[in-house]
C-alpha cells in the first residue's frame, strides 16, 4: 500500500496536467506570436 503522501501527489500531479499542458501550449502562441508585452501596474 503506498503512503497517503503519494496517494496526493499523484492525485494532484493527474489534475493539474491538462491544466499545464494547456499553459504551455498558450505561452509556446504567446512566444512565438513576438507580440510586445504590456504590463499594468494599479500600484497600491
Amino acid at each position: 500500500m503506498k503512503p497517503l503522501s503519494e496517494i496526493l501527489i499523484n492525485k494532484v500531479q493527474e489534475l493539474l496536467e491538462p491544466l499545464y499542458e494547456d499553459f504551455k501550449e498558450v505561452n509556446a502562441r504567446k512566444l512565438a506570436s513576438k507580440a510586445p508585452a504590456i504590463g499594468i501596474d494599479i500600484g497600491t
